[in-house]
């Protein structure tokens, strides 16, 4: 319901005139539009996760086979040059990250209902992360995860993408921070699972707590300190992470603790 109150003036007395209407309908026609557009991104991420990891990575592992290649051939030809082992060295890390993308395209692909393994799934996340330079060099990320927990059930990339985008929140929140410290951590009971992602950096207000999780809060953004990233941005991601996720049970939570750490809870029911 909605209400729309006025002060007027009535037979020469002030009087209340108020108007009542039935929003029902309305408000579920904004939800459904929501879920449209939080989709509607979904699907634009997995096109361009797919496309990045089918050519691209093809094509690193070509030239990078030329380049391992060569620092092997050389470090035959001399063999106490230590650059060679170097070049090897890292270029492995970069296959490796190549193979993060791909698997992540891989699984967020799937256009079905599968077993996730959730702690697989937020180290994947991670590393393919840390390939930004600012975070790999700027950011403390810890992870603290329960290998016994069970698997959860759902689409991947619902998951993939919620999670994605409230990290990505965490690292962009704690732009004035002392310390840029996160951290990841699950446990479960026979029920749920217990995810908390914590940062460090500026409280939120209880306002701020009361709307974070909808399309209208907006946070200032780094100002321009991560490359190619705007002074201010209008901050989705964790309205999205609500919308995409609120279909599987899951329970958000969202508090501050005496350290200033922001703190969010999510509560995941277990696969049956």
């Amino acid at each position: 319901m909605e209400a729309n109150v006025k002060i007027i003036e009535y037979q020469q007395a002030p009087a209340t005139f108020a108007i009542i209407s039935d929003i029902t309908e309305r408000k579920e026609r904004e939800r459904y539009q929501r879920k449209l557009e939080a989709e509607l991104l979904k699907q634009q991420k997995m096109s361009s996760t797919v496309l990045f990891a089918g050519g691209i990575v093809h094509n690193l592992r070509n030239e990078l086979a030329v380049i391992i290649g060569r620092a092997q051939l050389l470090k035959q030809k001399i063999p106490d040059l230590k650059e060679p082992d170097i070049i090897v060295a890292n270029a492995n890390k970069i296959l490796q990250m190549a193979d993060i993308f791909l698997k992540k395209a891989n699984l967020e692909k799937i256009e079905k209902v599968i077993d996730i393994d959730l702690n697989d799934l937020i180290r994947t996340e991670v590393l393919f992360i840390k390939s930004n330079l600012y975070v790999k060099n700027q950011v403390d990320i810890h992870l603290e995860t329960d290998r016994s927990i069970p698997p959860i059930r759902g689409y991947y990339i619902d998951f993939s993408h919620a999670l994605s985008g409230i990290i990505d929140y965490s690292i962009h929140a704690m732009e004035n921070a002392a310390r840029r410290e996160l951290r990841i951590g699950t446990k479960s009971d026979k029920k749920q699972i217990l995810l908390t992602i914590s940062h460090m950096g500026k409280s939120l207000s209880p306002e701020e707590m009361k709307t974070v999780f909808t399309p209208f809060y907006s946070v200032r953004q780094r100002g321009g300190k991560l490359p190619d990233e705007p002074d201010s941005i209008k901050t989705m991601q964790l309205y999205n992470a609500y919308i995409l996720l609120e279909r599987y049970g899951v329970k958000f939570q969202l508090e501050t603790d005496a350290e200033e750490q922001t703190v969010f809870r999510l509560r995941i029911p277990v696969a049956e």
